[in-house]
């Protein structure tokens, strides 16, 4: 038997014993003989062997921590992309939105000028009719052109087929509603001479 000078641990053969004071930590230890060309060390932890393969089968723990705490870091910083794009959207959402807004309020201001010029022309044109009567004053006293009266039944008669139609549409409404409107669905007034231009 061969017995190593160092454990005491018995081996049959001068191989077995030599490879036990190479590869044994415990006797390693003991010769105070620690040498880091012995050994295969794990980057992460203490971990220490003197076989390759026993390395590379080696769990390290911290190495798994280390790991972990990296794919963790990873994705904080995708998050924190994710919400500054999602900020950047937002904002560009509410940018969008107000701008929407102003355009409504300026085409809906437009259409309301439109509107309040076209009434003004309703206006303007039943209150100046261009008819040559010669009998005027007697046809007039008849009609009511108050502002506010014509002003009603615009706003309760004149419908988008009259603005459609243009002066066309504004001549029929004025017709319609604003000469011809008796309670009983006559004309208001006749011509009783169409050679001198005599209304009644």
């Amino acid at each position: 038997m061969f017995q190593c000078e160092f454990c005491n641990n018995q081996y049959k053969t001068v191989s077995s014993l030599n490879h036990h004071k190479k590869t044994t930590k415990k006797c390693l230890i003991l010769r105070d003989a620690i040498n880091t060309s012995y050994f295969f060390e794990c980057k992460t932890c203490d971990f220490k062997t003197t076989v390759k393969d026993s390395l590379n089968f080696h769990k390290c723990k911290l190495k798994d921590i280390s790991e972990y705490k990296e794919y963790i870091h990873k994705l904080e910083l995708d998050l924190k992309i994710i919400t500054e794009k999602n900020k950047e959207l937002l904002n560009h959402n509410i940018e969008l939105q107000v701008k929407l807004v102003e355009e409504k309020n300026n085409y809906t201001k437009e259409l309301k000028d439109r509107l309040e010029k076209q009434e003004n022309q309703i206006f303007s044109l039943a209150s100046k009719p261009s008819i040559k009567i010669q009998n005027l004053n007697t046809v007039l006293t008849s009609l009511d052109f108050k502002e506010n009266s014509i002003k009603d039944k615009v706003d309760n008669n004149f419908t988008l087929e009259y603005l459609s139609e243009g002066i066309k549409g504004v001549a029929k409404f004025t017709k319609e509603h604003i000469i011809n409107a008796s309670e009983d669905g006559k004309q208001k007034y006749i011509c009783s001479d169409p050679s001198r231009g005599t209304f009644k």
